[in-house]
Parts: structure tokens; C-alpha cells; sequence
């Protein structure tokens, strides 16, 4: 089965709408919530965990229901259907924080029901995520055969970046970063939301109504315990998540205090320099997802991986000196920036396609399509690791209050502290085998389509 090009841009371009809200909520949230709100930031740290450890069990269960259960649309779009508007609703919930609670009152009972509050949403907007985004990745291997899925993982890709550019270059422009923190709340503001979130159901209508899942597809019956037994004796995805996992503990730390950083740290003297930081973030990132495929056809997609993340770990502890470099803003971004938005293009790029691999190979050998149970178990360990980074970056942020008086000492002190988790994936890379999958894959296909 070949997907047209046409249903390959259907697909790929449905991430747009969710993945604009994750960027501009996971890059804001944590610093607005803390700074414009004055949110005790353990607390702060505590909701961010929390929500990520509910994104994980969702991750679980969802990926697998959604390979056990048959209905009139499919296995997966059921899931679709309800994750993309829960999805909305959490995000609106969480961009009007201001029409329920005074900015920055310092009384302990608004703090707590502040926490009580962003807690609630940020874990329905996780949870959402969580059954919306499992059964849509679950539909790769179930849509597409191997020579054709990298083309569309990169549409995919394309489509998140430019989201994740637009939501970074969006939440940094409005120096508020939700955007709506400032002023008294009006009705334009309310519109502005739910436009927003409207977008991202509009961009899942195409999946659900043009996709299809491959015929023939039938849920088998299975139990959890079974289940967890086939993927768990898997070598390369038991290595694969651990790696994840590992890396996963950092970029969560990146994407939560770049916001941050880049304000109050680098800097930037005008809105010029914010619209070219923007433009360099997102030229690299677009760049970099048709360079890395390059080389991974001429090393390997495990030695390309290990190239990049050696990359990051020999960049991520400069967070500590670089603002004192005598040298512009913009050419700081230039100079750090672009290398950091380069490695994580590497990293996005691998988390979609191998766990793809993994599933289609197991369905080849086995007979058995779990692409589910695959994609959703690997967010718990994934989450887990990035809830334990929520709570560390937490307490640095909240140490380095008591400290100073503010959360400074957290930006420069993040990368340094984050620096050996990607150095311990690094370590397991080595030891698991990435690029065989796809190549055995076909060589099954082969054989099946013989027999």
C-alpha cells in the first residue's frame, strides 16, 4: 500500500495545530506562572511534574486501547476525535489564568488555589495530548511502508517546527508570554484564544476524514500483562526508551527555561533582534531536518544521533558563560543558539522514526500490529524522567530565590546541571542497535510477500 502524497500531507500537517499550542504553553507557562503570578516556584515545579507523570499513563493506556478496540472509524480515530477538542479546552483554561485570579497576589489562599487551578489544566492539557497524539503517531506504521515513512515523518517534522517556531517567536514576542497576562481581560482576548484553539481541531479534520488505516487491520484479543511481556523482551526498544528517557530529562529543562534565558539572560535591546533570533531558530531547525537525514544515510542513524548529542553536551554547560561574553545579543544566539536548535532538530527527528521501525518490524515478524502499546508505554518512562526534571528545575529556580531574590541563578546554572543525563544517552547509544530495523524490515516484507 502506497499513501498518496496528497493523504502523506494530510497527515503530517495535523501536528500543526497541537504542537503550536505545546510549544507556546511548555516554553511560557513554567516562567509566567512563576514570575507574572508569583507562584511558589516548588509548587510550580510540582504541577509540571505531576502533569507529565498524567501525559505518561495516558500515553500508556491510550496506546493500548487504541490497538485493542474496533470501530466504523478505525482503531485510532475514535481517540482523535475526543483528544483533539479536550485538548482546546485545556489550552484556553490555561491562557486565562487573569480572568479568575489577581496578577501576583501574594495571599497564600489565592497562591494555593492559583496552584489548585494551573495544576487542574496543565494536567487535562497533558492528558489530552496524551490521547490525541498516542493513536495519531500509532497510524505511522499502520498507513505508510518503510521507504515512504521517512518522507513522512519530514513533512511531519516540517509541520511541527514550523508550530514550535511560531509558538516560540509568538510567546517571546508578546513580552508576556502567554500573551494575555497583561491588562484586564477583554473580549478580544477571549477571541484570540479560541481562535488558537480552534486551529489545532481544524488541523486534525483532514486525518480523520481522508486517512485511512490499512485494511485488514483486526484487533486481536490481548491483555496488558501479555502485551507489556512481547515489548519489554525487545532489545533495541528497552535501549531506545532508556536513551529517550535520559535525553528527555534535558531538552523537558531546555524547552521550560528557554523563555526565561533568552530574556534575562541573553537579552535582546529591540523587537529587530527578537524577529531575526526568531527567523535563525526556525532557518536551523527547517535546515537541519533535511541535513540529518543526509548523513544518517551515510553513517547511520545511531552514530548521527550520538554525533548530535556529543554536540549538545559540549554546548549546554556555556549557559554559564556565555552572557558574559563581550559580544552583541544576536550574534550570542548565532554563535549558541543555532548549534543547540541544530541538535535539536537531530533529536525530533529520531523520536518519531525509530519507534515507527520498531513497531512495523515487530508486526512483521509477529503477525501482530501493536504499534499502540509500542508508542504509548514509552511515554511513561519518558514523562517520568521529565516529571523528576520538572521537580529539580523547580527547586532551582526556588533556590536561587532564596538566594538572590529571583530565579537568575536557575538560567545559568540549568545547563551544567542537565549536561550529564545526555552524556549518560550518549553511553547507551552505543549499545543498541538502530540501524538494522528499517533494512530487516524490508528484507521481512520481502519474504512475506514470497511466501
Amino acid at each position: 500500500m502506497v499513501l498518496p502524497y496528497s493523504k502523506r500531507v494530510a497527515y503530517g500537517m495535523a501536528r500543526f495545530g497541537s504542537s503550536f499550542l505545546l510549544t507556546l504553553i511548555s516554553l511560557t507557562a513554567f516562567y509566567v506562572y512563576g514570575t507574572v503570578f508569583a507562584l511558589d516556584w516548588r509548587l510550580n515545579g510540582i504541577s509540571l511534574g505531576i502533569s507529565y507523570i498524567v501525559i505518561g499513563l495516558s500515553h500508556w493506556l491510550v496506546g493500548f486501547y487504541s490497538d485493542s478496540i474496533h470501530t466504523r472509524f478505525g482503531r485510532r480515530k475514535p481517540f482523535i476525535m475526543i483528544g483533539a477538542p479536550l485538548l482546546a479546552i485545556g489550552a484556553i483554561f490555561l491562557f486565562i489564568p487573569h480572568f479568575f485570579f489577581p496578577i501576583g497576589s501574594p495571599d497564600p489562599m489565592i497562591q494555593y488555589a492559583l496552584f489548585g487551578y494551573y495544576l487542574l489544566f496543565l494536567c487535562l492539557f497533558r492528558f489530552a495530548y496524551g490521547i490525541l497524539l498516542t493513536p495519531y503517531q500509532a497510524m505511522m506504521p499502520e498507513i505508510t511502508e518503510g521507504p515512504e515513512r521517512a518522507n513522512v515523518s519530514s513533512i511531519q517534522n516540517v509541520s511541527n517546527w514550523i508550530a514550535d517556531g511560531s509558538g516560540a517567536f509568538i510567546g517571546l514576542l508578546a513580552s508576556t508570554p502567554l500573551l494575555f497576562i497583561a491588562g484586564a481581560p477583554t473580549s478580544l482576548m477571549l477571541t484570540i484564544v479560541f481562535s488558537i484553539a480552534l486551529i489545532e481541531v481544524i488541523f486534525y479534520i483532514p486525518t480523520i476524514v481522508f486517512v485511512k488505516e490499512r485494511p485488514g487491520l483486526k484487533p486481536p484479543e490481548r491483555n496488558l500483562k501479555r502485551e507489556m511481556s512481547v515489548i519489554l523482551r525487545n532489545r533495541t526498544y528497552v535501549g531506545w526508551i532508556l536513551a529517550v528517557g535520559f535525553l528527555s530529562f534535558t531538552f523537558a529543562a531546555m524547552t521550560n527555561q528557554i523563555v526565561g534565558f533568552l530574556e534575562n539572560v541573553i537579552g535582546y535591546s529591540s523587537i529587530e533582534e527578537l524577529i531575526i533570533m526568531g527567523v535563525a531558530a526556525i532557518l536551523t531547525i527547517l535546515i537541519f531536518l533535511f541535513i540529518w537525514p543526509l548523513l544518517m544515510k551515510r553513517i547511520g542513524k545511531r552514530n548521527t544521533l550520538i554525533v548530535a548529542m556529543i554536540l549538545l553536551a559540549i554546548l549546554l554547560p556555556f549557559t554559564l558563560i556565555i552572557p558574559y561574553f563581550p559580544i552583541p545579543s544576536i550574534v550570542k544566539i548565532m554563535i549558541y543558539g543555532v548549534p543547540l536548535f541544530s541538535c535539536m532538530a537531530c533529536y525530533y527527528i529520531m523520536k518519531y522514526v525509530v519507534p515507527a521501525d520498531i513497531a512495523h518490524k515487530d508486526e512483521i515478524e509477529t503477525g501482530e500490529a501493536r504499534a499502540g502499546i509500542y508508542d504509548g508505554f514509552m511515554g511513561v518512562p519518558l514523562n517520568v524522567f521529565q516529571a523528576f526534571s520538572a521537580f529539580l528545575l523547580g527547586y532551582i529556580a526556588w533556590l536561587s530565590f532564596m538566594l538572590v531574590g529571583s530565579e537568575i541563578l536557575s538560567y545559568f546554572w540549568f545547563g551544567p546541571i542537565y549536561t550529564p543525563t545526555v552524556i549518560i544517552a550518549v553511553i547507551i547509544l552505543f549499545f543498541i542497535d538502530l540501524d538494522p530495523t528499517l533494512e530487516a524490515t524490508n528484507e521481512e516484507e520481502e519474504k512475506t510477500k514470497k511466501d
